[in-house]
This record gives structure tokens, sequence and C-alpha cells, in this order.
């Protein structure tokens, strides 16, 4: 299959299995966006992020935070929305603060704070004044230790007295989510003796696809991201304690041309969206994919302008 971009996006296609007998041919296509026009719309970066080809982690592989999520997957179920880097108060140092994101018709809001610790005092445990700072890493090791964050921090149920120990500074953690940890894990059923010997590399009949969704399950969104939406973001940016902006409403369409027919137009679906605080962008994934046994002999990849926002 030949493929004509025709955007001013980068693209990128491969092939996935699905289930027993499927295999996918998969074209992601990647939009970059400036967190430049309070009240504004996006404007579409000078240098374009590529999609990303594999996962990586801050530290140990399946044991630490993951530094970027893989949009190498055969489908996704429904939109994310994933947060990568730090947590800024715009304003200056401060010990604790509030951020808030929103896209469309998705909120969420988490507490923030500076470096804090656990210390035995007078027969209890006691949590220090957290100090200040501008910055929080959006880390899983930084929130709160619970069933669906193996990293997070927590007192030991029988911690030395003598130690101080460090507490969360996260009330959660918007970043992706590890493949091995358990919000996700659960969905990735199936994977047994029978699977072994007569379906693999096929997915089993029980395996659910929202494995392959890498946001906290809080960050799926309902449906798809049309690309217009409102985004709002509030204690995160380091330049704009407060910011308003919208997705400038470009969909992507791919035209399908096989032999002498008709060329048939598909719209694209765009299931993550990511924001990298720090560097103020964020960029949209937009995915199409095709059973491999019906293959166009061309593709065209095309830009559309929508003309409504929010």
């Amino acid at each position: 299959m030949n493929i004509t971009n025709n955007t001013d996006f980068p693209h990128f296609q491969f092939e996935k299995v699905g289930y027993f007998g499927e295999l996918f041919s998969v074209i992601v296509v990647s939009q970059t966006f400036d967190l430049s026009s309070d009240g504004g719309i996006c404007p579409i970066s000078e240098i374009q992020r590529p999609p990303v080809l594999a996962d990586t982690w801050f530290g140990e592989p399946e044991m630490s935070s993951l530094k970027t999520a893989t949009d190498l997957v055969c489908k996704k179920k429904r939109s994310e929305i994933i947060l990568s880097g730090h947590a800024w108060n715009a304003a200056g140092r401060a010990s604790d603060w509030q951020g808030e994101f929103q896209v469309g018709d998705f909120r969420r809001t988490i507490s923030v704070c500076g470096s804090c610790e656990w210390r035995y005092s007078q027969g209890q445990w006691e949590l220090s004044q957290p100090r200040q700072t501008d910055h929080v890493p959006l880390h899983f090791e930084l929130a709160s230790y619970s069933e669906f964050n193996p990293v997070g921090r927590h007192l030991p149920e029988y911690g030395d007295t003598q130690c101080v120990f460090p507490a969360p500074q996260l009330s959660s953690s918007p970043g992706a989510v590890c493949r091995s940890w358990p919000s996700r894990i659960r969905y990735a059923n199936g994977f047994n003796s029978e699977w072994q010997r007569h379906t693999r590399p096929f997915y089993p009949d029980e395996f659910d696809f929202t494995f392959l969704s890498c946001a906290p399950p809080e960050q799926q969104y309902v449906g798809f991201l049309k690309g217009d939406e409102k985004v709002v973001l509030n204690g995160l940016l380091p330049t704009k304690a407060k910011f308003t902006s919208f997705l400038p409403g470009i969909r992507l369409l791919a035209e399908l041309y096989k032999g002498v027919q008709v060329p048939e137009q598909r719209l694209l679906l765009a299931d993550t969206l990511t924001c990298y605080t720090d560097d103020e962008q964020l960029t949209l994934i937009w995915r199409l994919t095709l059973p491999s046994n019906g293959l166009p002999d061309s593709l065209i990849l095309q830009a559309h302008r929508e003309a409504a926002h929010g």
C-alpha cells in the first residue's frame, strides 16, 4: 500500500495482529500544537513530534513511571488524556497548590505540594509541613501508593521510628500507566498454555482491548475526541498560572484508492492527547486501522479544518 501524506504532520505505518487470524495495517499521525495562545486556538508547532515508537521508563522497566508510552498499538476503544513533565506554579514558590486540566467534557484536579516527610514524634507518625517549590514531577513515584499505583509512597507498616519516610507530593499522577500494573494487566486475559499452543501470536478471545489504553482509568474519555475541544490548564504550566485555549479542529482523513473504484473516504480517530507541560505543547494522535486482507492500492492522508470550536 502506497501512502501519500498531504498533511503537515508526521505519520507512521505498521502492522499489528488482532484476535485469531486477524492482521491489521495501522497508520498513526501525530499533530503537535503550542500552548501559546491564551483564549485562542492552539497554533501548529514549527517542529512536529513524531509518533512514539516504544515505551521508555524513568527507571527500571515496568517498575518505574513511564517516560513515554508507545503509539504503536492496533487500536483503542476510546480517547485518553495524559500529562507528561511537571506540575508548575507559575506564580512562584509555594508549599502547595491545585493543578487542574480540562479537555472538552473531561476535567480533573490534582493536589500538589513540596517535599515533605513522615516523622515519628511523641508516640505517633506526623507529617511535616511541605517545603516551598515551584514545580513537582508528575511521576507515580511521588503519588500515594494504591492497588493501581505499585510504586507510590506509603508509610511502612512497621517503619523504623528512627527513620524519616518521604510522603506523597501528588494526590494522584496523570501520567501513563505501565502495561504490567494492575489497572492495565487486568484486561490482558487468556494468555495461558492453551494460547501458547494454539493462538499465539494473536490475542486470545478473552483479551480486552482496553489493555492498550495507557492513561489512568479516570483519564479515559467517553468516546473519541474531535480535535476542536476546549483545553484548560491551571497550576500546571511554567509560564502561565491559568491557561485556556482550543484545539484547532484540524481533522485527518484518508482517501482509499483500489483499482478503478471510486475512492473511499475514512476519518481517522483521535485517540491519544498528551500534554507536555514543561514544553507547553500537546500532541494529538490520530489512528486508522485497516484489515490487511483488504488494503487499498494507495492511500492519501488529508487535513480538513473544521469551523467550530469547543
